[in-house]
């Protein structure tokens, strides 16, 4: 039988196999081997966009929200 949940309780879940995937995932992250793919990115003053192109599904990858610590 195959048990499903959600992405985000993984780890609660499959602790075991979270530690595996965060090991794996961090051996290809660290030297460069894989990167997210960013779809947009958007000033602090503009968070309405991000959550607009998330909410009707328009991005694809991820949504940098960008904060100016000038």
């Amino acid at each position: 039988m195959i048990q499903r949940f959600e992405n985000r309780t993984f780890p609660q879940h499959d602790p075991t196999g979270n530690a595996r995937d965060r090991a794996e995932f961090t051996e290809l992250w660290r030297p460069g081997r894989i990167s997210p793919i960013i779809h947009a990115r958007f000033p602090l003053a503009r968070t309405r966009g991000p959550h607009e192109a998330v909410a009707v599904r328009m991005s694809v990858g991820k949504i940098v929200i960008e904060i100016d610590l000038g």
